[in-house]
């Protein structure tokens, strides 16, 4: 079955932009999270997603919305070399991951990033929220941020394990995002927190060089970048005691690239947090 919602609304009529379904690992309703219409904002959006019971239709629910820190669109990332800026979007949520956290009970978490401005550069800034409740309740939150540094283009997901029955993990979570700055070339870095310590992190892939594509050939102007990062949980990992995440992202892969052409490259990989 399949079906459409247009012009989704927030509790005031406005258009809201840009929604998100959950990747549900554990069986419950799913969710979609949007980012408000208008911007700066302190508002996220979600609207539950049903089965009719009878003919199998999905059915959106009303709006319902939690009100986080304020954060408005970020700008765009600086590199060494090139002029050339990295889009690093425009505030809205671009993944998210919906799992039962054990050390919560039976509440399905839903995680969720999305880029925003840090002062002059960008940060990512990530959610664990309950959506079920009337009004959704942020559980923990945090900023991926740098003085100097870019930030950009993120994925997070929880560690949980659901192997058909078999069921572990939850609490610990990994994400990834991109890192720009006049002096570090577009690269990939993970970080992690195991039961709810505080983020650590690691260099995935560096950048070979600065970044330039078709879609930014005269100087100063802007880079398409990505449209999204993803991060999954392994459904049977083979280690104890904690999950395992892949991870998906791209970085500047080609030497001296030419203003034309795809010259980004794609890395894959699984992290533990």
């Amino acid at each position: 079955k399949s079906g459409k919602k247009a012009a989704l609304r927030d509790t005031s009529n406005n258009l809201v932009f840009t929604p998100v379904p959950s990747n549900q690992i554990d069986n419950n309703t799913g969710y979609v999270v949007a980012r408000n219409g208008g911007l700066p904002s302190t508002k996220l959006w979600f609207f539950n997603v049903t089965r009719n019971a009878t003919t199998g239709a999905p059915v959106f629910g009303g709006a319902r919305g939690v009100t986080v820190p304020s954060y408005t669109a970020p700008a765009n990332a600086s590199q060494p070399t090139f002029t050339q800026l990295i889009d690093t979007l425009d505030g809205r949520n671009t993944q998210a991951v919906q799992a039962v956290n054990p050390s919560r009970g039976t509440i399905q978490s839903f995680w969720t990033q999305h880029t925003i401005a840090n002062g002059a550069v960008s940060m990512v800034r990530w959610y664990e929220i309950n959506p079920a409740p009337a009004t959704p309740v942020i559980l923990r939150t945090g900023t991926l941020a740098s003085r100097s540094s870019f930030i950009f283009n993120a994925a997070i997901a929880p560690d949980r394990k659901k192997n058909g029955a078999t069921v572990a993990f939850g609490n610990s979570f990994v994400e990834n995002h991109n890192a720009s700055s006049p002096t570090i070339s577009p690269r990939i870095v993970a970080g992690s927190s195991l039961n709810g310590a505080a983020v650590a992190f690691l260099n995935v892939k560096n950048g070979v060089g600065p970044y330039r594509d078709f879609t930014c050939q005269t100087a100063g102007s802007v880079c398409r970048w990505g449209d999204y990062a993803a991060m999954t949980p392994d459904p049977a990992p083979t280690v104890a005691g904690r999950g395992v995440v892949w991870g998906t992202n791209q970085f500047s892969g080609v030497v001296n690239p030419p203003p034309t052409g795809v010259n980004w490259r794609t890395q894959i990989f699984a992290l533990q947090p």
